[in-house]
């Protein structure tokens, strides 16, 4: 689907929309405002067809034949009755929907004989779908009235249905009206706000995943014209929408009715797992941490495990560098929308270049002050973690260079231990593997490097200290 740009009387502008697009943004900045105005504005557009889903909802999943009437009367009487962020009676009017979605289904299967000779039921159509998002709860449809039961068949009633599992079944029956009603001649749009309270993760992947199919089955010029647009406070929600194929983030700013869209299928698998854990700046205070490459997130990895609560970060791998500049600058915006205090780390490689890199709005940026994270292994606490010391590295070394006259690294070997540096602005990735066994030790390097960081003081003054080569900066600031 091409994104396209949303400007309503040059006073609103969402840009780049795509088919799955998510706001964050701090209570009070605006996104419910922002929502009612763009629909109250689009509404009496011909060339829209704009839906609104209020942030607060309520009522139970009965009929009501006053709604019933209501509905029948006045089409837009629901978005008046959304005008306002609470709708005490949504999830009747959901309900009553949802019989006129069954209504116009029947009608077009007796029209459309293509329907009408098949298979095709309103069960297999709608319901089957709908009863995918609640595990202990199903819609029947019973002498044309909807039936909820529980999986052996016994009915309940709807006050006995969970917050979640209202919630869910209502939300869902708004987008199989929203959708029934989306055509290629107009532009399809439904603002759905805070769709997640009551819901457990889950039950926010499975209406995200229920959302994407139900997209999947509308033809493809319609489906090109059709998108939805969520606000949220659910980090888990984020990452369920982000790893969508044809999703977008944006993030909506105080004072400000403009919010620029970016593609987040580049970056969901890298900020997804953080983003996940919704608690991660709340219980455990962890931090992302931006890194380079599978190594550099093992290492970490294996220093959190190591350090017992005492470092407080959460890697996510970038795995290039570009790469890197680009969460940097995600998570510059899209953590002050999220938390009160927000705070990155961003480490780098070395690579033979020195000095402080500036930071990235909240995110803090470091280089590492040596050429990768392999060369962590030969600081004083790595190679103390070994049971060695430099000097007995280097004994260690010459004996192993004596045993292994043809081996492949051998010159790299003799390389290292010649030099009083210890190869600390050098490549030396080929002996990471290498180095722990020529010290009798059976770890893995990169569980090596990352005790050792684990355990470091920021206040070491020698200059081949793990102090040295990450910076007491970078230590103090994962080890608050």
């Amino acid at each position: 689907m091409p994104t396209f740009d949303l400007i309503v009387d040059n006073n609103f502008n969402l840009s780049e929309l795509e088919q799955i697009n998510v706001v964050v943004g701090r209570n009070g900045s605006g996104k419910s405002t922002l929502f009612r105005k763009i629909v109250q504005n689009l509404r009496a557009n011909p060339a829209y067809n704009v839906s609104l889903v209020s942030p607060e909802r309520g009522g139970l999943l009965v009929v009501e034949s006053s709604l019933q009437q209501q509905l029948r009367q006045n089409p837009g009487w629901v978005l008046d009755g959304r005008r306002q962020n609470r709708s005490d009676n949504f999830r009747q009017v959901a309900l009553s929907q949802l019989y006129h979605v069954r209504n116009r289904w029947m009608d077009m299967a007796l029209r459309t004989p293509e329907i009408r000779n098949s298979t095709a039921t309103f069960e297999s159509e709608f319901l089957d779908d709908l009863n995918k998002l609640v595990p202990n709860v199903v819609v029947d449809l019973e002498n044309d009235d909807f039936k909820f039961k529980l999986l052996d068949g016994t009915p309940t009633e709807p006050q006995k249905l969970s917050s979640g599992e209202s919630e869910i079944l209502s939300l869902a029956s708004e987008v199989l009206v929203f959708l029934q009603g989306c055509d290629a001649e107009r532009r399809n749009i439904i603002f759905m706000d805070e769709p997640d309270p009551h819901l457990h993760p889950d039950m926010q992947a499975r209406f995200i995943e229920f959302i994407v199919n139900r997209i999947s089955r509308l033809e493809a010029e319609t489906r090109q014209k059709t998108a939805f647009v969520f606000a949220t406070h659910s980090t888990p929600f984020v990452a369920f929408a982000v790893q969508q194929a044809a999703s977008t983030l944006g993030v909506k700013h105080f004072n400000s009715d403009e919010i620029r869209f970016k593609p987040s299928s580049e970056i969901a698998s890298r900020v997804a797992p953080y983003v996940a854990h919704p608690l991660s700046c709340v219980f455990n205070l962890d931090r992302p941490l931006i890194v380079e490459s599978a190594d550099d997130e093992r290492v970490w990895q294996q220093a959190g495990r190591s350090a017992q609560d005492r470092l407080r970060i959460f890697p996510c791998i970038a795995m290039t560098v570009d790469r890197q500049n680009e969460l940097e600058v995600f998570f510059s915006e899209f953590l002050p929308a999220i938390y009160e205090t927000p705070i990155a780390i961003s480490v780098r490689d070395g690579d033979g270049q020195s000095g402080r890199l500036d930071d990235v709005g909240c995110v803090k940026r470091f280089r590492l002050n040596c050429y990768a994270i392999e060369n962590l292994l030969l600081t004083d606490e790595s190679l103390s973690a070994m049971g060695t010391d430099w000097d007995s590295f280097r004994s260690f070394a010459a004996n192993w260079l004596e045993e292994h006259q043809n081996h492949l690294y051998r010159t790299e070997v003799e390389q290292l231990i010649s030099d009083g540096n210890r190869m600390r602005h050098q490549k030396i990735k080929s002996l990471a593997n290498l180095i722990p066994g020529i010290c009798n030790c059976t770890k893995p390097w990169h569980a090596v490097a990352g005790q050792a960081i684990a355990h470091c003081l920021p206040e070491s003054d020698s200059e081949h200290s793990m102090s040295s080569y990450l910076s007491s900066d970078l230590i103090n600031i994962i080890k608050q």
